[in-house]
């Protein structure tokens, strides 16, 4: 397998590539008038419009053109692996190789327009549902498609909380979270917050900073089934369990009522 810059030689090989590709693919999941949006979409003069102004990498096996991405500020567009080579760990090699190209200085995020057929493979290289998007066809019909995300904001710290869940397993006696209890969290760069519900909380928000080693510091509020507002600060520690999951030792503090302090454990799930 070999990965090229694009070049204009390999024009009419993208162009294949680009229209076998949803010829073969699409009509498994759209109606023939969006398959033949999909076509026009990509046709010979739009490419030859957009390909200059793009970054666009080309994939070989054995010498022959069986794959191709584009890379436009953040957003991957374009991104075709020939029917008969897909499944076999080319879609994530050249992605993983687009990526790579992103200026994490500028963009805090990775964009992309996901086709109904491609959306598992794209949840498995960690991208996210952000919206559902339809295109008119005018003729009954709609085009269907997905917009999602991947975060790379946290790309140069240990541990990147965003999109984590997690419950408490452990608390001391003057807490008033426990295993009922969930943590929504989301992180960019050296900013992350977080929602929470669940047992006796009601609605919860907390704030904070995470430095490079994936340590927390935030100030946390929430209201409690008795409808009294409670704040508090915390620094936690994370862990890192077998399996990757992360599990945090918390230290926190109430700011308000007793002021009494205590300690905590939250552990990472799965998404609920």
């Amino acid at each position: 397998m070999e990965i090229k810059i694009y070049g204009n030689e390999y024009f009419n090989g993208v162009f294949d590539i680009v229209h076998k590709t949803i010829e073969e693919i699409y009509p498994k999941y759209y109606p023939g008038t969006a398959v033949d949006f999909f076509h026009k979409h990509h046709s010979k003069e739009n490419m030859k419009k957009q390909l200059p102004h793009e970054y666009t990498l080309v994939l070989f096996e054995n010498n022959k053109l069986i794959g191709t991405g584009t890379l436009y500020n953040n957003e991957i567009k374009r991104f075709f692996i020939l029917p008969e080579y897909q499944d076999n760990g080319y879609g994530k090699k050249l992605l993983i190789e687009l990526e790579k190209n992103i200026d994490i200085n500028k963009y805090d995020e990775i964009i992309l327009d996901s086709s109904l057929g491609a959306v598992e493979f794209y949840k498995k290289n960690k991208y996210v549902y952000k919206n559902y998007k339809t295109i008119d066809l005018f003729n009954g019909n709609y085009l269907c498609y997905i917009e999602m995300t991947k975060n790379i904001c946290g790309e140069n710290f240990k541990i990147n909380y965003d999109n984590k869940i997690f419950t408490s397993i452990e608390n001391s006696e003057n807490g008033e979270i426990d295993g009922r209890t969930f943590f929504y969290y989301h992180q960019n760069k050296e900013i992350i917050w977080a929602e929470y519900y669940g047992g006796i909380i009601k609605k919860g928000f907390l704030v904070g900073t995470v430095n490079e080693t994936g340590e927390l510091e935030f100030n946390y509020e929430h209201i409690n089934n008795e409808n009294k507002t409670r704040t508090g600060k915390c620094n936690s520690t994370p862990i890192l369990l077998e399996g990757g999951r992360i599990e945090l030792g918390e230290k926190w503090e109430w700011t308000n009522g007793d002021k009494s302090k205590g300690e905590s454990k939250i552990i990472e799930i799965k998404n609920r």
